[in-house]
């Protein structure tokens, strides 16, 4: 389905109507598309996982207690990039 601003300020619930049955609405705004409405089963994001992708358990995490060390180590590695 597809509807103007001014339609959907107008028929606001008949629009949400259509979505709650599962259905998608595109928003247009002089012609160009500004937004879609859509259910809120389908605005889930569609990657298998929700937040971080090496998952919840911290346990295998690497340490990085080198401190500045670490930070030496990566300059010099880096001396010479970007010039």
């Amino acid at each position: 389905m597809e509807v103007t601003v001014h339609e959907l300020n107008l028929r606001t619930a008949k629009v949400m109507a259509v979505v709650e049955r599962g259905g998608t609405v595109t928003v247009t705004k002089d012609g160009h598309r500004v937004a879609v409405i859509l259910p809120l089963d389908l605005a889930e994001p569609r990657y298998p996982f929700r937040t971080d992708p090496m998952g919840d358990d911290l346990a295998d995490m690497p340490s990085f207690r080198g401190g500045s060390r670490i930070l030496d180590d990566l300059d010099g590695a880096m001396e010479g990039f970007g010039e």
